[in-house]
Protein backbone atom coordinates (compact mmCIF):
# COMPACT_ATOMS: atom_id res chain seq x y z
CA UNK A 1 0.00 0.00 0.00
CA UNK A 2 1.23 3.60 -0.61
CA UNK A 3 1.74 5.56 2.29
CA UNK A 4 2.29 9.22 2.05
CA UNK A 5 4.37 10.49 5.49
CA UNK A 6 4.15 13.95 5.19
CA UNK A 7 1.60 16.35 3.47
CA UNK A 8 1.88 19.91 3.07
CA UNK A 9 1.95 23.16 1.02
CA UNK A 10 4.61 25.90 0.14
CA UNK A 11 2.67 28.87 -1.07
CA UNK A 12 3.94 30.85 -3.57
CA UNK A 13 2.12 33.33 -6.09
CA UNK A 14 2.40 30.92 -9.35
CA UNK A 15 0.53 30.01 -12.27
CA UNK A 16 2.25 26.82 -11.90
CA UNK A 17 2.19 23.98 -8.95
CA UNK A 18 5.07 21.47 -8.80
CA UNK A 19 3.84 18.56 -6.88
CA UNK A 20 6.17 15.97 -5.05
CA UNK A 21 5.81 12.82 -4.11
CA UNK A 22 8.00 10.01 -1.52
CA UNK A 23 7.44 6.78 -0.44
CA UNK A 24 9.92 3.65 0.38
CA UNK A 25 10.87 1.18 -1.97
CA UNK A 26 13.57 -1.46 -1.55
CA UNK A 27 17.26 -0.58 -1.10
CA UNK A 28 19.80 -1.63 -4.16
CA UNK A 29 21.10 -4.64 -2.01
CA UNK A 30 17.80 -6.18 -1.69
CA UNK A 31 16.96 -9.26 -3.77
CA UNK A 32 13.46 -7.86 -5.18
CA UNK A 33 15.87 -4.44 -5.97
CA UNK A 34 15.61 -5.38 -9.74
CA UNK A 35 11.31 -6.26 -9.20
CA UNK A 36 11.20 -2.74 -7.68
CA UNK A 37 13.06 -0.78 -9.99
CA UNK A 38 11.08 -2.47 -13.43
CA UNK A 39 7.72 -1.57 -11.38
CA UNK A 40 8.88 2.36 -11.54
CA UNK A 41 10.20 1.84 -15.19
CA UNK A 42 6.72 0.67 -15.80
CA UNK A 43 5.38 3.74 -14.13
CA UNK A 44 8.08 6.53 -15.56
CA UNK A 45 10.17 5.24 -18.09
CA UNK A 46 9.47 6.34 -21.50
CA UNK A 47 6.44 7.69 -23.42
CA UNK A 48 3.91 5.12 -23.47
CA UNK A 49 4.73 4.75 -19.38
CA UNK A 50 1.77 4.71 -17.17
CA UNK A 51 2.12 8.57 -15.60
CA UNK A 52 2.98 9.49 -19.04
CA UNK A 53 0.02 8.06 -20.87
CA UNK A 54 -2.68 8.59 -17.61
CA UNK A 55 -1.52 11.70 -16.51
CA UNK A 56 -0.57 14.05 -19.17
CA UNK A 57 -1.29 12.41 -22.67
CA UNK A 58 -5.36 10.67 -21.90
CA UNK A 59 -5.96 14.07 -19.40
CA UNK A 60 -3.81 16.36 -20.71
CA UNK A 61 -2.82 17.52 -16.61
CA UNK A 62 0.30 18.30 -16.70
CA UNK A 63 3.40 19.56 -18.94
CA UNK A 64 5.84 16.90 -17.08
CA UNK A 65 5.47 13.99 -14.85
CA UNK A 66 8.10 11.15 -13.62
CA UNK A 67 8.99 8.77 -11.46
CA UNK A 68 12.14 7.38 -10.46
CA UNK A 69 13.86 5.02 -8.65
CA UNK A 70 16.72 6.12 -6.24
CA UNK A 71 18.77 3.54 -3.43
CA UNK A 72 21.21 3.58 -1.19
CA UNK A 73 22.74 0.55 0.20
CA UNK A 74 20.57 0.10 3.10
CA UNK A 75 17.20 2.28 1.89
CA UNK A 76 15.26 2.95 -1.16
CA UNK A 77 13.13 5.31 -2.50
CA UNK A 78 10.73 6.45 -5.43
CA UNK A 79 10.39 10.14 -6.30
CA UNK A 80 7.70 11.41 -8.24
CA UNK A 81 7.20 15.10 -9.93
CA UNK A 82 4.51 16.62 -11.52
CA UNK A 83 4.31 20.16 -12.86
CA UNK A 84 1.02 21.53 -13.69
CA UNK A 85 -1.36 24.36 -13.47
CA UNK A 86 -2.67 25.44 -10.07
CA UNK A 87 -6.40 25.38 -10.95
CA UNK A 88 -5.49 21.17 -12.35
CA UNK A 89 -3.21 20.71 -9.26
CA UNK A 90 -5.96 19.03 -7.24
CA UNK A 91 -6.78 16.46 -9.90
CA UNK A 92 -3.32 16.11 -10.83
CA UNK A 93 -2.55 15.04 -7.77
CA UNK A 94 -5.28 12.47 -7.56
CA UNK A 95 -4.98 10.75 -10.99
CA UNK A 96 -0.73 10.57 -10.07
CA UNK A 97 -1.62 8.61 -6.74
CA UNK A 98 -4.04 6.24 -8.46
CA UNK A 99 -2.03 5.68 -11.62
CA UNK A 100 0.50 4.72 -8.56
CA UNK A 101 -1.60 2.54 -6.87
CA UNK A 102 -2.98 0.65 -9.76
CA UNK A 103 0.04 -0.65 -10.23
CA UNK A 104 -0.85 -2.94 -8.01
CA UNK A 105 -3.25 -4.58 -10.13
CA UNK A 106 -0.25 -5.63 -12.17
CA UNK A 107 0.98 -5.50 -15.87
CA UNK A 108 0.61 -6.34 -18.88
CA UNK A 109 2.98 -8.36 -21.45
CA UNK A 110 3.41 -5.44 -23.81
CA UNK A 111 4.38 -3.15 -20.66
CA UNK A 112 7.00 -5.94 -19.55
CA UNK A 113 7.92 -6.10 -23.37
CA UNK A 114 8.46 -2.67 -23.75
CA UNK A 115 10.39 -2.30 -20.25
CA UNK A 116 12.76 -5.25 -21.37
CA UNK A 117 14.08 -3.31 -24.33
CA UNK A 118 14.53 -0.27 -22.63
CA UNK A 119 16.61 -2.08 -20.20
CA UNK A 120 18.08 -4.05 -22.88
CA UNK A 121 19.05 -0.90 -24.66
CA UNK A 122 20.28 1.18 -21.89
CA UNK A 123 22.55 -1.80 -20.98
CA UNK A 124 24.04 -1.63 -24.74
CA UNK A 125 24.69 2.22 -24.37
CA UNK A 126 26.20 2.02 -20.76
CA UNK A 127 28.91 -0.41 -22.15
CA UNK A 128 29.65 2.18 -24.78
CA UNK A 129 30.66 4.94 -22.52
CA UNK A 130 33.67 4.05 -20.35
CA UNK A 131 32.31 6.69 -17.42
CA UNK A 132 28.97 5.40 -17.05
CA UNK A 133 30.20 1.66 -17.17
CA UNK A 134 33.23 2.05 -14.42
CA UNK A 135 30.56 4.46 -12.34
CA UNK A 136 28.38 1.48 -12.39
CA UNK A 137 30.98 -1.37 -11.70
CA UNK A 138 32.22 1.52 -8.28
CA UNK A 139 28.05 1.26 -7.28
CA UNK A 140 27.98 -2.33 -7.59
CA UNK A 141 30.81 -2.87 -5.67
CA UNK A 142 30.31 -0.58 -3.16
CA UNK A 143 26.46 -1.50 -2.58
CA UNK A 144 26.85 -4.90 -3.63
CA UNK A 145 30.28 -6.04 -2.35
CA UNK A 146 30.33 -7.30 -6.38
CA UNK A 147 29.95 -6.91 -9.85
CA UNK A 148 26.92 -8.21 -11.43
CA UNK A 149 27.02 -9.92 -15.18
CA UNK A 150 25.22 -7.55 -17.66
CA UNK A 151 23.34 -11.02 -18.14
CA UNK A 152 21.91 -11.30 -14.59
CA UNK A 153 21.09 -7.24 -14.42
Amino acid sequence: MLGFVQQGELPHESQQTHIALAYDAVPYNHPEYYRGRGIVGILSDGMSSRLFTEVREKRGLVYAVSASSHSLKNCGSVLCYAGTTSNRAQETLEVTVDTIRALANGIDKDELSRLKSRVQTSLVMEQESSSSRSSQIAYDWMYLGRVPSRQEV
